[in-house]
This record gives C-alpha cells, sequence and structure tokens, in this order.
C-alpha cells in the first residue's frame, strides 16, 4: 500500500500525505499484528524511502517513545553521507536533536504552579492494576479530591483533570481526546495547552526516558513535594502490564528496569504513595 501511494505522488503528481498512512498502520495494523512477525513493515519501509541502512529505523522503533511519523522526519534529515553502515552515535545525536526543541516555557511553569497549588495530585499510569484495583482507586478519589493527571494515555475508566505526554508516539493513537493537555517539547500540536521543555524533565532518568519519571520531574518544578500514583505496575514476569493491549510496549523492560525507575524516583526527593501495587516500591 505504502509504496503504491509513493508510486501516485512521484508519477501522477498526486500529493498523499505518507505521514497519514505511517499513523494508520501504527493505530490500526500493528495492534492486530500483535507479537507476531509477519508482513511488511514500517522500519523496512521507511529505511528504503530514505536510502538508508534498515538498523536505523529499527533503532528507533526500539526506542518506544517515537511515532512511524516521527521516524519518518527524523530519517529524512539525515546525512546522505550515513547511509550505508549503521552508526549509533550519529542515530542519538539526531535523535536527541530532534527531541530537544528548546522553548521558554516559565510562564507555562508558573500558570502550572497556580492551578496545582494546594491540591492533592494523583498521577495514573497505564498499568494492568487500573482495572483489577480500581474501587482502590475511585475510593482515593472520593476522599481526597486531587487533580487527577494521566501520563501517555486517557483512561476511558476514569475523568481526568489534565493529560501529560512526553511520548509522541502514545500521543497521536489518542489526537483530540484530551483535557488540559501538557506537552513537552518534543511533540508537535497547536491544541496544546501547555507545554514544558522536554530537556527539563528527561535528565531525571538515566535510561534517557520514563513518561512517569517526567511527569513526577515536571511535580517537583512547579513546588509539588508529594503524590499519589496509580498504575504504575512495573515489569514483572508472567503479569499482564497494560490495561489495554494497545498500549503495550515493541520491546518490553526487564526486570532491572524497576530498580532504575525506583532509583529515579528517589533522586528526585518527592514523597510518592502507591495505591495500587507497583514494582517500583
Amino acid at each position: 500500500m505504502l509504496t503504491a501511494r509513493i508510486q501516485v505522488n512521484e508519477y501522477a503528481e498526486k500529493k498523499y500525505d505518507i505521514d497519514y498512512l505511517l499513523d494508520a498502520i501504527q493505530d490500526y495494523i500493528e495492534p492486530i499484528k500483535g507479537n507476531s512477525k509477519w508482513g511488511y513493515t514500517p522500519s523496512y519501509f521507511l529505511s528504503a524511502k530514505y536510502g538508508l541502512h534498515r538498523s536505523y529505523a529499527e533503532y528507533y522503533m526500539r526506542r518506544g517513545d517515537l511515532s512511524n511519523r516521527d521516524i519518518s522526519h527524523i530519517l529524512a534529515s539525515f546525512d546522505k553521507g550515513k547511509t550505508a553502515a549503521f552508526d549509533q552515535q550519529y542515530a542519538q545525536m539526531m535523535y536527541l536533536q530532534y527531541k530537544n526543541n528548546e522553548i521558554d516555557d516559565e510562564k507555562i511553569i508558573d500558570l502550572l504552579k497556580a492551578k496545582f497549588y494546594g491540591r492533592e495530585i494523583l498521577l495514573m499510569a497505564p498499568g494492568a492494576s487500573l482495572r483489577s484495583e480500581r474501587k482502590r482507586i475511585e475510593t482515593f478519589i472520593k476522599t481526597y479530591h486531587p487533580l487527577v493527571i494521566s501520563v501517555n494515555f486517557i483512561p476511558e475508566i476514569f475523568e481526568c483533570d489534565f493529560t501529560f505526554f512526553s511520548n509522541g508516539k502514545r500521543f497521536v493513537q489518542v489526537s483530540g481526546r484530551w483535557k488540559n493537555l501538557i506537552l513537552t517539547s518534543n511533540i508537535e500540536s497547536d491544541e496544546t495547552l501547555f507545554k514544558v521543555n522536554y530537556n527539563r524533565l528527561s535528565g531525571a532518568f538515566s535510561q534517557g526516558y520514563n513518561s512517569l519519571v517526567m511527569a513526577m520531574k515536571l511535580l517537583k518544578e512547579i513546588g509539588i513535594e508529594k503524590c499519589a500514583v496509580a498504575g504504575a505496575d512495573g515489569y514483572v514476569d508472567g503479569k499482564k502490564h497494560y490495561y489495554k493491549s494497545s498500549l503495550k510496549r515493541i520491546t518490553e523492560e526487564k526486570i532491572n528496569y524497576n530498580f532504575e525507575v525506583k532509583q529515579a524516583v528517589r533522586m528526585l526527593k518527592i514523597d510518592v504513595e502507591y495505591i495500587t501495587e507497583s514494582a517500583y516500591e
């Protein structure tokens, strides 16, 4: 399908936007494929489109925080001298360059401080415990009336006051369904209510990227010293990790990842109450 669209663009003078096809494959085809490896893959297509070693596209796919559209835009900006052999250092540099869109976010930080001041905060991650421990979460919300902030997803079973996204791949999957949207600067959107620097938050995690840690770092930046967390299940062998299969990462994290997240939270010196079972405790 993608190859046919490219040919139409080149030879029939039509202007099909390949980005939308990449989004459609990611949103509808990849969840059907699941863990199986059959069929054409976006990484092969993108590698061929830009004449690059296929390891570049596969490298970005494995990161888990880029949409197919993001990867296409990164590869489009590659130096033609980097096509033949995979250069991981160069790939990382291009990734960081794409991510690090500097903006002046001081006014946004002040606005968030005013909105969050004096409120209990509940961060909601997309773990399977959102369903299995739903009553506990509902009891917490009814008792403390917190500001509920979903992290890189929007839960259908809970009402959220804010939605935080630092992952472009997750963001395009739920476009248009947010409330009080907070984005990091690596994500493009004309509908952002609050946008903060990716760099301001990304350094909180030694592995380079964890959306929950970044959300906690944002809370620290606006003066919040404690928060509650639901759905941060972590990674446990043999257990379902996400409350929806469509949220599953292409590559699952390993057990030592739990320790890395726990250490990152500890370094933030934020008082965290896990109201659902978590491997990060």
